[in-house]
């Protein structure tokens, strides 16, 4: 039973089978299922969080998936590259200085993986941006939210 804890907690925070969505995302099934894994193994909450989802009033109607909120931040991503967040300050840096999107995930994502730091999966961590910015720039927002972890 225990190998298919992951499965558990994918389902609670995307609300489908993870078998069905290997069928067409694979690699990003896996890289949400690793990156749940190590934390949960490392004991993190938001990792143990998404197997025993608690919905604060049982009276409000909201599924138990908003409830969780198992977004990564930065902290949670530096387990397994202790580096990632100097890295994406210089990335960063440099981007900007060439007058590049700094706020590319998916580039930032190829340029860890390019030079053999481990692959951080699909989705940013909810600190990759600040708020405001978000607010600011809804399309990159929808461009992410719906990228497993």
């Amino acid at each position: 039973m225990a190998t298919e804890l992951w499965k558990q907690a994918y389902r609670t925070q995307f609300g489908t089978d993870p078998d069905q969505d290997r069928a067409g995302n694979a690699e990003d099934v896996e890289a949400w299922r690793i990156n749940w894994q190590g934390g949960y193994d490392a004991g993190e909450e938001w990792a143990k969080n998404m197997l025993t989802p608690n919905v604060p009033n049982a009276s409000v109607s909201s599924p138990a998936v908003a409830a969780v909120n198992p977004m990564r931040t930065f902290a949670d991503l530096q387990r397994q590259n202790p580096h990632i967040r100097a890295q994406y300050d210089t990335w960063r840096q440099q981007r900007d200085e060439r007058g590049e999107d700094s706020t590319d995930w998916d580039a930032f994502r190829a340029s860890l993986t390019a030079t053999g730091s481990p692959d951080p999966g699909p989705r940013p961590p909810d600190d990759f941006v600040g708020e405001e910015w978000k607010a600011q720039n809804p399309e990159w927002v929808a461009r992410y939210q719906n990228r497993a972890a």
